[in-house]
């Protein structure tokens, strides 16, 4: 299977559920994420259609019902206040 059939495969809704495709959750503007965690980390991998992906890894499990979604939108907050870029590498 080529990487495209792979990928669309990985990213299309179940029938049970349009939210959900193989392990990933997915919405209608394409975003493709994975929400999860183990004793004492949470993770959050992201893959956006606007062409950034990103992982936010904490040292926590926090048991609280808002925390995922809590967690989920730092980077969006972050992303929604951004006012430009930086035209050079600070590295």
């Amino acid at each position: 299977m080529h990487a495209v059939q792979s990928i669309a495969t990985m990213t299309t809704p179940s029938t049970a559920d349009p939210n959900y495709a193989c392990g990933w959750a997915v919405n209608s503007a394409n975003n493709w994420w994975h929400i999860g965690s183990l004793p004492g980390t949470t993770r959050e991998i992201i893959r956006a259609a606007m062409g950034w992906n990103w992982v936010i890894l904490v040292n926590t499990r926090n048991q609280s019902p808002n925390f995922a979604g809590d967690l989920d939108q730092l980077f969006w907050t972050a992303y929604g206040n951004l006012t430009g870029y930086p035209d050079y590498d600070l590295f």
